[in-house]
């Protein structure tokens, strides 16, 4: 048995959280809601959640300024949770990151206390250096009041590739 092999089982039988965490950070960036810039009134942290609260209107945001680190091609996605949905599914977020735009659908997750992650439509190809992401309500017909715990940027594909 090699070597690599024998150091891999042993990280795993004395800390396999240690383990998963290392091997779901390569190509992940997380932003988390307790870093996020908040823009408008009613958006604040909520400790108790670890969520930001109060996202129900288009006028409002969350950004975060962020490093990516290898050029790619990033997928985003929104963990959030909502109780009612009263826009009936006709609800969007709208992550922008300089001109691109992407949307991705909000339903109800059953309850404020299950976040449930969104994935937005079509990936984002990102140059290598520093980016801001913003995160904001597309429409919003009657007022809901979402909560975001975080933010991923998962790594979809190389530069270059359709």
């Amino acid at each position: 048995m090699q070597l690599q092999s024998l150091i891999a089982i042993a990280i795993l039988s004395t800390s396999s959280a240690c383990w998963a965490q290392a091997a779901s950070q390569p190509g992940k960036l997380v932003l988390e809601g307790s870093k996020a810039e908040l823009t408008g009134e009613r958006l604040q942290w909520d400790l108790k959640s670890k969520s930001v609260r109060g996202l129900a209107k288009p006028s409002e945001s969350l950004s975060w300024s962020f490093q990516i680190e290898k050029s790619g091609w990033y997928q985003v996605v929104v963990h959030y949770a909502l109780t009612d949905d009263r826009n009936a599914g006709k609800s969007a977020f709208n992550a922008s990151i300089g001109d691109q735009n992407r949307l991705g659908p909000i339903h109800s997750t059953g309850s404020m206390d299950q976040y449930l992650p969104q994935v937005l439509f079509d990936p984002m190809e990102l140059k290598a250096g520093g980016h801001q992401l913003k995160l904001q309500l597309k429409d919003s017909p009657k007022s809901s009041d979402l909560h975001i715990r975080k933010v991923e940027l998962v790594r979809a594909r190389e530069p270059g590739v359709p």
